[in-house]
C-alpha cells in the first residue's frame, strides 16, 4: 500500500474507532461510511487487498464489500448511429429502452416517458 493510502487508512481508523459506539455491529455515520467508500475504491483500484483493507479501516471485509455493491457506480455507454437535426426531431416521438442502475428495464417508452418513470423509480 502506497504511503498516501496508508497515512489515509490510519485516518479513517481513527475516525471509526472514535465513534464511541457500544457494539461492533453500531452503524457508522453517513459521511465517515463515505470517506470509508471512497477510500476502498481507490485502494482497490491500486491493487490492496480486503484484508489489508480491513486492518487499515478497522470495517469489516464483508462490511466494506456491501457498502461497495450498493454504492451507485457510472457505467460506460455506448451510443449507436449518427444524430442529425431531422432524426433528433424524429427521436422524441421514438420509443427506447432504458435500463435503470437499479435493474429496472423500460421498454417502448419515448423519451418523456422515460425520464419521468425514471424520476418516479428514483
Amino acid at each position: 500500500m502506497s504511503r498516501d493510502l496508508e497515512q489515509q487508512g490510519h485516518e479513517l481508523r481513527r475516525a471509526v474507532a472514535g465513534l464511541k459506539r457500544r457494539y461492533r455491529a453500531e452503524r457508522i455515520p453517513g459521511p465517515i461510511r463515505q470517506r470509508v467508500v471512497g477510500f476502498t475504491v481507490r485502494a482497490r483500484a491500486a491493487g490492496v487487498s480486503w484484508s489489508a483493507l480491513t486492518a487499515a479501516t478497522g470495517v469489516a471485509e464483508n462490511t466494506l464489500k456491501r457498502w461497495l455493491a450498493i454504492t451507485p457506480r457510472l457505467v460506460p455507454v455506448e451510443i449507436s448511429g449518427a444524430t442529425t437535426a431531422a432524426s433528433t426531431s424524429a427521436s422524441s416521438q421514438a420509443s427506447m429502452t432504458l435500463v435503470l442502475p437499479s435493474g429496472v428495464r423500460l421498454e417502448g417508452v419515448d423519451i418523456a416517458a422515460a425520464v419521468e418513470l425514471a424520476r418516479a423509480l428514483g
